[in-house]
């Protein structure tokens, strides 16, 4: 439980949403070299929310004010130079080992120094080059990934293994790499024989966290064939994930096909039926992967979906007690049919009733589909729709 909830903050470093308001606060920050000697005069380029800028450390190598804010003042991360010294990027969740540091007990931060000696190469370059390594799987630089793996370094490295970097332990490289949303990046460690399915967290969930990153736009360009080339590699590294093992279980409620079918990634949604997933799990809403399906600018690869869901089992009459973030967000129950009548959805209300879906289903004390239609705005967002969902439903017997 412990590394499941220090992975959610780590996760949180590459995705910060700082929509409530929030506050700063300092604290303590010091840069040392490799001996334990203080860095002074180094830079530290601050950036996030209102607390970006550049500070110098002291003669002690101390920040003592290092700003440490929440919410929509959130301190994004943060980079550390000096002439004479390795440039330092936090990809590693050292910001938040500085929310809880002291005056008394400051986080440390090692900057490297680039070496001048042979002792100091010994001392420096294999730590410096395990830092490339991290923000190599970070960035999704294949190349420099492969170069590194052949170098003799191992695609199974944890955040543990670095030297002079606080913050979180035992996150393996592999994680930084699905992060990158780089299918390539991706494959390189799977070639070298990185563990996928391991029983403890965050591995369990990889798949989901890579498909929770956004595909990289890398190299491709910037047209409608390159996007489909992006998305094409993309898709090819989460397959290449659920061939090599990676587990289908959810994390939490969500399951990688709920996922999936909700970022309109259909060649993964058929690999994950091919591999037996369930069509129907539910998440705590009690919603399925065929009611994740809204989207109102793709209706050709929604449709595409929902049909190849349905054809693969999936139920439609099945009811959730709460679809947050409708319209409605009350405690009634709702069915696939209801939720997209809810969004105004002609084409999927048309599959659904095709397909079984019971106009009339609710629970006790429930809207029907025509109760929320009914109560659509006409001179809202999907009024124009409004009638014309009346028909259709009161034409398949709504009541």
């Amino acid at each position: 439980m412990r590394k499941t909830f220090i992975i959610s903050l780590f996760i949180s470093l590459f995705s910060i949403i700082g929509n409530a308001q929030g506050a700063v606060s300092y604290k303590f920050l010091e840069v040392v070299d490799y001996a334990d000697k203080p860095v002074a005069e180094a830079k530290i380029k601050i950036q996030g929310g209102c607390v970006g800028g550049e500070v110098l450390t002291n003669e002690k190598g101390r920040v003592d004010r290092f700003p440490v804010g929440y919410g929509d003042c959130h301190t994004d991360t943060f980079n550390i130079s000096k002439d004479g010294y390795y440039p330092f990027t936090d990809l590693f969740g050292v910001i938040r080992a500085i929310g809880g540091s002291s005056e008394s007990e400051p986080t440390k931060v090692e900057l490297l120094k680039i070496p001048n000696t042979k002792a100091e190469r010994q001392a420096v370059e294999r730590e410096q080059l395990k830092r490339e390594f991290f923000a190599a799987a970070r960035s999704g630089d294949n190349v420099t990934v492969r170069k590194l793996i052949k170098s003799g370094f191992s695609p199974n490295l944890t955040t543990s293994e670095l030297r002079g970097i606080p913050g979180f332990k035992d996150v393996p490289i592999i994680i930084f790499a699905v992060d990158s949303g780089d299918g390539g990046t991706v494959k390189e460690f799977l070639a070298a024989g990185v563990k996928v399915n391991k029983p403890d967290e965050p591995i369990k969930s990889i798949l989901i966290q890579y498909l929770s990153a956004y595909p990289v736009q890398g190299n491709f360009p910037d047209t409608e064939a390159g996007n489909t080339a992006r998305i094409s590699a993309y898709e090819n590294g989460a397959i290449s994930l659920i061939d090599a093992g990676a587990s289908l279980e959810p994390k939490y409620s969500t399951t990688p096909l709920m996922v999936a079918a909700q970022k309109f990634y259909f060649r993964i949604v058929k690999r994950l039926i091919e591999k037996g997933v369930s069509v129907d799990a539910q998440d705590n809403y009690g919603r399925t992967a065929l009611m994740h399906l809204i989207d109102y600018y793709k209706p050709k690869e929604r449709l595409e979906i929902a049909e190849f869901l349905i054809k693969s089992g999936a139920k439609v009459n099945l009811l959730t007690s709460h679809v947050p973030y409708s319209r409605y967000d009350n405690q009634s129950c709702n069915t696939a049919l209801s939720i997209f009548v809810q969004n105004y959805d002609v084409e999927m209300v048309k599959l659904l009733l095709a397909n079984g879906a019971d106009v009339n289903l609710t629970c006790k004390g429930g809207n029907t589909p025509l109760n929320y239609a009914k109560d659509i705005s006409q001179y809202g967002i999907g009024g124009d729709k409004k009638e014309e969902i009346i028909k259709i439903l009161e034409a398949a017997g709504a009541k």
